[in-house]
């Protein structure tokens, strides 16, 4: 399973909890990105998130392609927001199930690396 989200809203993490429900899985690795309280010295009240939306997708549908070829994984969720997100909210969800638990976590640390290196998401950081 191969499910990729770019949302507006905030993301609710319990929500795709059923999705990987996979008997063969022996692990789900899951990773929240959140925005800090604080960067660079400055309390941050929000970051707006801005996506090319056609590109983004094609990019991310790229990046979990690659990770299913790298890795020895069964199933992959990644949602992203875009628009404003507050300081303490989650701005990227990356789900992945494997047999066991260390191609799960470096096919997740693949994923949120590869995204921040080549997916056309910028952001801008609102401060106080």
């Amino acid at each position: 399973m191969k499910r990729i989200i770019l949302q507006k809203q905030k993301i609710n993490i319990s929500e795709f909890d059923a999705l990987f429900s996979e008997t063969e899985s022996g692990a789900v690795v899951s990773f929240a990105g959140k925005v800090r309280e604080h960067s660079s010295g400055h309390a941050v009240n929000y970051i707006d998130y801005e996506i090319y939306n056609e590109m983004a997708e094609k990019e991310l549908h790229k990046i979990v392609d690659s990770a299913f070829d790298l890795y020895d994984i069964f199933s992959v969720l990644v949602i992203h927001r875009f628009g404003k997100v507050k300081a303490g909210e989650v701005s990227v969800l990356i789900k992945v199930a494997s047999k066991h638990r260390k191609p799960g976590f470096s096919a997740s640390e693949y994923i949120i690396d590869t995204i921040k290196d080549k997916v056309p998401i910028w952001k801008e950081e609102i401060y106080e």
